[in-house]
């Protein structure tokens, strides 16, 4: 199997994707699937968006 990921495959995929979306539209694709990974991993720790600080304005009192 040796190298998965050789340089000429990441070049490839680059060329691919430039010409399926153009080069306008890969920084968002990029930009987007960050984001995605991001929110997926906090979803996998459990970690809730709103901090401990915060209070629900019904607790507030």
């Amino acid at each position: 199997m040796g190298d998965l990921l050789a340089p000429w495959h990441i070049l490839t995929l680059v060329v691919i994707g430039l010409l399926l979306f153009g080069p306008n539209k890969l920084p968002q694709l990029g930009h987007a699937s960050g984001r995605m990974l991001r929110e997926f991993r906090t979803a996998l720790r459990g970690e809730d968006k709103t901090s401990d600080t915060e209070k629900p304005k019904e607790l507030e009192g």
